[in-house]
Order: C-alpha cells, then structure tokens, then sequence
C-alpha cells in the first residue's frame, strides 16, 4: 500500500471513528500500565502497533492529525472522555459524600477492571462510589500509613481514567479508614 493510501485510510478511519464516538489518540509503540486518558488530546489512547514500521507510523500521525483537525473544525466533542475526568480535589471531595458500595454492584467487566487496579496496588481497604452524572467509578485505597490514592474508572467503555495520590494526614476522616471490601 502506497503512503497516499495510508494516509487517505488513516484520515477516514478517524473521521468514522469520530461520528462513532470511538476517537482515540493512536500511539506507535507500548502504552504500558496505567491511566490511558490522553490529557491533551481529550480521547484514550489506544496501541496501534508495537511494531516499527513506517507505514504504521504514517497510519498513526495521519490519524492523529485528522482527529486534530476535527478539533479545531468542530471543538472538543460532548462525548470525549476528558469531559468526564474528575478532578483529584473532586475525586477525594465525592468519596467523601457519595454513597459507598460494594463491588457486588458492579457488572462483571466493571469487577474484572476493579480487580486489576487494584492488583497493582498491595492494599487491601478501599472504597467505592459511582458517579451518576459522569459515569466514573471512584476507587479510593490505602497504599501505607501515609499515602492514600484515588483511581478512576471510565464506566463508558471500562477505561482507567486517572490516578491520584494524596497524603493520608490532609484528609484523615475517608471512608476506607472505617470500610474495608474485600477482593
């Protein structure tokens, strides 16, 4: 496939994509572990190849360069994922005054994504609210005596959105001080 090709199925994949809301931010190479919202694009990331091949290169920029241009024709669509991203001083402000509940209420692929950002960590309190009006699933955790974090996860597709540290001392009355839910 020519380079003009791949430019042209590059363009058309992210302007379907779009109408689908299903933009993401392409990267050629590993994303690794972690959040995968992209701050500055607005959209998650997603692995197009891990593969060095310039074709895929090519693949990646156009598409990356067509979705900015939507942009900048069109504004930050309503339905980009940075439009849900909670604050930290928001996250620690909502698990302090949402309802808690239990991972029983939870889908099973919204428990398979719980357990696995939860893995990552050794801790074994935490506490869970649902946002009603972004769709977010706050995860609040102990990782020692003084360090405390907040994850969130996109319910809208099951991305990890964002993580947060903060020290136990500043907010010293959270709920996984009182609860504990077990994996």
């Amino acid at each position: 496939m020519s380079i003009t090709s791949i430019i042209y199925v590059a363009e058309e994949t992210a302007v379907n994509e779009w109408d689908s809301h299903e933009t993401r931010y392409l990267i050629h190479g590993y994303i690794g572990i972690g959040p995968v919202l992209n701050t500055v694009s607005g959209f998650y990331c997603r692995n197009y190849t891990v593969y060095l091949d310039e074709r895929d290169s090519v693949f990646c920029k156009s598409y990356n360069a067509k979705v900015e241009d939507l942009i900048h024709e069109n504004g930050l669509p309503h339905w980009a994922p940075i439009n849900r991203l909670i604050s930290r001083q928001d996250a620690i402000q909502r698990i302090k005054t949402l309802d808690l509940f239990d991972q029983d209420n939870l889908t099973f692929k919204e428990k398979r994504v719980l357990k696995y950002i939860l893995s990552l960590s050794k801790s074994k309190k935490y506490a869970i609210c649902k946002t009603d009006d972004t769709h977010v699933l706050i995860i609040s955790q102990v990782i020692n005596d003084e360090l405390a974090r907040i994850d969130t996860l996109d319910l809208n597709g099951l991305f990890w959105m964002s993580s947060y540290q903060y020290a136990k001392k500043k907010s010293p009355d959270f709920p996984f001080d009182k609860i504990v839910f077990n994996l």
